[in-house]
Protein backbone atom coordinates (compact mmCIF):
# COMPACT_ATOMS: atom_id res chain seq x y z
CA UNK A 1 0.00 0.00 0.00
CA UNK A 2 1.55 2.92 -1.09
CA UNK A 3 0.80 6.78 0.62
CA UNK A 4 -1.28 7.83 -1.98
CA UNK A 5 -3.98 4.92 -1.44
CA UNK A 6 -4.06 4.94 2.08
CA UNK A 7 -7.32 7.30 3.19
CA UNK A 8 -6.14 10.09 5.57
CA UNK A 9 -7.07 10.23 9.11
CA UNK A 10 -10.03 11.56 10.65
CA UNK A 11 -9.03 14.90 12.63
CA UNK A 12 -10.50 14.68 16.31
CA UNK A 13 -13.04 16.99 17.04
CA UNK A 14 -11.73 20.01 18.93
CA UNK A 15 -10.96 18.97 22.67
CA UNK A 16 -11.31 15.13 22.31
CA UNK A 17 -9.35 13.75 24.98
CA UNK A 18 -9.09 10.30 23.91
CA UNK A 19 -7.53 9.11 27.97
CA UNK A 20 -10.77 10.96 29.20
CA UNK A 21 -12.93 8.98 26.75
CA UNK A 22 -11.34 5.73 27.76
CA UNK A 23 -11.80 6.38 31.39
CA UNK A 24 -15.42 7.27 30.90
CA UNK A 25 -16.03 4.12 28.94
CA UNK A 26 -14.37 2.05 31.86
CA UNK A 27 -16.23 3.95 34.25
CA UNK A 28 -19.36 3.67 32.71
CA UNK A 29 -18.86 -0.29 32.50
CA UNK A 30 -17.81 -0.77 35.64
CA UNK A 31 -20.75 1.18 36.95
CA UNK A 32 -23.20 -1.40 35.11
CA UNK A 33 -21.49 -4.30 36.14
CA UNK A 34 -21.82 -3.68 39.60
CA UNK A 35 -25.55 -2.27 39.18
CA UNK A 36 -26.13 -5.33 37.78
CA UNK A 37 -24.30 -7.72 40.90
CA UNK A 38 -26.03 -5.60 43.62
CA UNK A 39 -29.65 -6.34 41.89
CA UNK A 40 -28.76 -10.18 41.23
CA UNK A 41 -27.37 -10.42 45.00
CA UNK A 42 -30.69 -8.84 46.62
CA UNK A 43 -32.97 -11.29 44.38
CA UNK A 44 -30.34 -13.95 45.48
CA UNK A 45 -30.66 -13.28 49.34
CA UNK A 46 -34.30 -11.85 49.81
CA UNK A 47 -37.52 -12.83 49.27
CA UNK A 48 -39.27 -9.65 50.05
CA UNK A 49 -43.25 -9.08 48.72
CA UNK A 50 -45.50 -11.20 46.70
CA UNK A 51 -44.40 -13.21 43.97
CA UNK A 52 -44.91 -11.65 40.76
CA UNK A 53 -43.62 -14.61 38.71
CA UNK A 54 -43.62 -18.31 39.48
CA UNK A 55 -40.50 -19.87 37.85
CA UNK A 56 -40.48 -23.10 39.33
CA UNK A 57 -42.46 -24.65 42.41
CA UNK A 58 -39.06 -23.16 45.03
CA UNK A 59 -37.94 -19.73 42.76
CA UNK A 60 -39.50 -17.24 41.73
CA UNK A 61 -39.40 -13.27 41.16
CA UNK A 62 -40.60 -11.12 44.03
CA UNK A 63 -41.54 -7.54 44.39
CA UNK A 64 -38.47 -6.72 46.43
CA UNK A 65 -36.38 -8.00 43.41
CA UNK A 66 -38.30 -6.20 40.97
CA UNK A 67 -37.38 -2.73 43.34
CA UNK A 68 -34.26 -3.56 44.01
CA UNK A 69 -33.30 -3.86 40.14
CA UNK A 70 -35.29 -0.82 39.52
CA UNK A 71 -33.52 1.04 42.16
CA UNK A 72 -30.20 -0.19 41.17
CA UNK A 73 -30.58 0.39 37.11
CA UNK A 74 -31.68 3.96 37.59
CA UNK A 75 -28.62 5.00 40.21
CA UNK A 76 -26.27 3.46 37.09
CA UNK A 77 -28.13 5.47 34.85
CA UNK A 78 -28.22 8.49 36.70
CA UNK A 79 -24.49 7.66 36.86
CA UNK A 80 -24.21 7.04 32.94
CA UNK A 81 -25.59 10.18 32.39
CA UNK A 82 -23.74 12.09 34.64
CA UNK A 83 -20.23 10.80 33.14
CA UNK A 84 -21.18 10.83 29.23
CA UNK A 85 -23.18 13.39 29.29
CA UNK A 86 -22.54 16.98 28.51
CA UNK A 87 -21.30 18.06 31.88
CA UNK A 88 -19.23 15.04 32.28
CA UNK A 89 -15.51 16.62 31.91
CA UNK A 90 -15.42 19.17 34.98
CA UNK A 91 -13.22 22.47 34.71
CA UNK A 92 -10.88 21.07 36.91
CA UNK A 93 -10.13 17.47 35.07
CA UNK A 94 -6.74 17.55 32.89
CA UNK A 95 -6.76 15.09 29.91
Amino acid sequence: MTQVDRPRPRPRLPGTNVRFTVRQLVLIATTWIIATAMALLVAAETKLGPIMLRLTEGHGVHLGDLVALAVCFTSALLITGRVAGPGGRRSGDRG
